[in-house]
């Protein structure tokens, strides 16, 4: 089914808002764009890497094969990095969901929530689930960050394996 099509059918309208539906759509797009971007780079990069290792020893000798493990150490890193980040991603986005979904109904509701003087229970309920939303959000930024450092500091880590 094309992506465009993706709104118009039965079922999206039924299980969706007209606002998840969108963000749904251009997240779609997006990571079709990012798809294309990255695709060749599936086959470039183990290439490249093969070409520059027998470079490497050829220039070197046997002290490349320190340079080879700290690439694999750091690369096995990295993708444990990346694969924390995604599901601490996941999970800032279940609640940044439900805390877009209580902001819009209590604004939606405000005339009943004043006149029933609610606004404690309900700041209370949006703080709860902001306070979830930072805590992952922190987490995601966390492994965020070790993966920069990883991708700053590789380059040395190697050279620092190998003399």
């Amino acid at each position: 089914m094309p992506v465009a099509n993706k709104p118009c059918t039965v079922g999206a309208r039924g299980k969706h808002t007209t606002g998840e539906i969108m963000t749904l759509l251009s997240t779609d797009v997006e990571r079709l764009w990012q798809a294309t971007l990255y695709m060749n780079w599936l086959w470039v990069a183990p290439v490249l890497f093969v070409i520059a290792m027998i470079l490497l020893y050829f220039r070197i000798g046997i002290s490349s094969v320190a340079a080879i493990g700290a690439l694999f150490l750091i690369n096995y890193v990295q993708t444990m990095s990346g694969n924390m980040t995604g599901v601490c991603r996941e999970g800032m986005v279940k609640y940044t969901g439900s805390h877009v979904k209580v902001t819009n109904e209590i604004l939606q509701g405000i005339r009943v929530i004043k006149y029933y003087a609610w606004e404690l229970p309900m700041k209370e309920k949006v703080t709860e689930i902001r306070d979830k939303e930072v805590k992952h959000l922190i987490q995601y930024q966390g492994y965020l960050l070790l993966n920069n450092i990883l991708a700053f500091i590789g380059p040395s880590l190697v050279s620092f394996a190998m003399f």
